[in-house]
């Protein structure tokens, strides 16, 4: 009886220290469960980069701010002209004495990408026929995603409806974004609208000297 009690003592006590190193096992297990599934401090340092790269490429890719100026001129002993919108990073005027500042923006814009609209409204210009087969005073723009800057020059050809121009405002110009919604224009704020104006008068003399007179 004894024997078999001692089997017994012995065999529980086995029993209890084999589910005590199986308890002891199993909790380590979940704590290194627990520490695989918790972040280190590393990856947490490089999940913060990673989101600030992609919100400071977001922002230098959504967030470029544009100025515009736009630019006349004139042939001489022909009716005929040039308007050149430069839309760029910068606001630093052209080096140009045969071109006539009209119109420059003060303030800078951001241009999305997407499709732009440049119109040209006036009375005094019509477009020159020699070169565009399309009456119309518009030209498009497609700014791109992922560049580090769009800048864009539009040249309108342009012949003058008589021989007289300035002084004074002599037309608008508008710098407007589609709206991809609903494929129009006229629901979308104008990113530009520039007045343009000459500060003096120009006309055109048909002389042996083939100069623009000014007035």
């Amino acid at each position: 009886m004894a024997t078999i009690h001692h089997r017994g003592m012995k065999r529980s006590f086995i029993d209890e220290e084999v589910n005590l190193l199986s308890s002891k096992k199993i909790k380590r297990l979940g704590d290194n469960h627990k520490q695989n599934l918790k972040p280190s401090t590393c990856d947490w340092s490089l999940q913060h980069k990673n989101k600030f790269k992609i919100i400071k490429e977001e922002k230098y890719e959504f967030e470029e701010e544009y100025h515009c100026q736009v630019y006349l001129k004139l042939y001489s002993t022909t009716c005929k002209c040039t308007l050149d919108v430069i839309v760029k990073s910068t606001n630093d005027i052209i080096d140009d004495d045969d071109s006539i500042l009209l119109a420059k923006t003060r303030i800078a814009k951001v241009i999305k990408p997407g499709v732009i609209r440049v119109r040209l409204v006036s009375s005094l210009f019509i477009a020159d026929v020699d070169v565009y087969e399309d009456s119309s005073l518009i030209k498009l723009e497609t700014i791109k995603k992922k560049h580090s800057y769009n800048n864009f020059d539009k040249q309108f050809a342009l012949q003058l409806k008589n021989n007289r121009i300035g002084p004074g405002v002599i037309g608008k110009l508008f710098i407007e974004s589609l709206d991809p919604s609903n494929g129009s224009y006229i629901n979308e704020s104008p990113i530009f609208e520039l007045n343009l104006s000459l500060a003096s008068e120009y006309e055109i003399l048909s002389t042996s000297s083939d100069q623009v007179d000014i007035k």
